[in-house]
């Protein structure tokens, strides 16, 4: 797989056969063409998620869209639990602890998870112990769906804004996902954040991928 990053939560990713656009800003990524067979995924509608871009180019037929169920752009929309196949590509949709959903994508014999807003946001520096309690179950419901799915790549938030501990979602989430590649997210231009996720102590056999500049791109074998 080649995997390229394009700023914030957005990333494309080369298989075999596809390409997998997830979350895209409308910058550094070539307009794709019919042989591509792209698929184009929202995970929801926040600004810093969805560019009108990708509904473009699924009208002109250039992509197959695919969004959670807040996004209303005529691509297919997916809730959690929603299970699909579009030319090849297993599609199945998980919960957030945001807005939207999660997706777990089957391509070409890899397993790619895109988290979209799924973390454990619980804000500790300015949240009373109720919330981060409530916003720590709500991510453990999510992540108890995902239990023993395999997955060979995932994408997911490693949010500065949260202040100490914000890599706490992550960490549990490799953790119980065990993903063979990780690679953070989210960072709002503090590439700092991801780059600490590196230096941590990780399961056996989890790899962390930490592309911060917009056109950064890694092969992953």
């Amino acid at each position: 797989m080649r995997v390229v990053y394009h700023e914030h939560s957005g990333f494309s990713v080369r298989t075999e056969k596809h390409l997998l656009i997830f979350d895209y800003l409308g910058d550094g990524l070539a307009v794709p063409e019919k042989e591509d067979q792209a698929l184009a995924f929202v995970s929801h509608s926040h600004h810093d998620h969805f560019h009108p871009s990708v509904v473009r180019w699924m009208e002109e037929g250039r992509v197959q869209l695919i969004t959670g169920d807040d996004v209303d752009a005529g691509g297919v929309r997916m809730k959690p639990g929603d299970r699909i196949e579009l030319s090849g590509v297993e599609i199945e949709a998980f919960g957030s602890t945001d807005q939207g959903v999660s997706f777990l994508v089957h391509a070409d014999g890899h397993a790619i998870f895109h988290a979209g807003d799924l973390n454990l946001w619980h804000w500790k520096h300015e949240a009373d112990d109720e919330f981060v309690r409530e916003a720590t179950e709500a991510f453990e419901k999510v992540l108890d769906r995902l239990r023993g799915r395999k997955i060979d790549l995932a994408f997911f938030p490693v949010d500065p804004r949260m202040g100490e501990g914000h890599e706490e979602g992550a960490m549990r989430f490799i953790e119980v996902m065990k993903p063979k590649c990780f690679i953070p997210m989210h960072f709002w231009k503090q590439p700092e954040a991801a780059l600490n996720m590196k230096t941590k102590q990780l399961p056996e056999g989890v790899s962390v991928y930490a592309l911060t500049k917009p056109g950064e791109w890694t092969d992953i074998h």
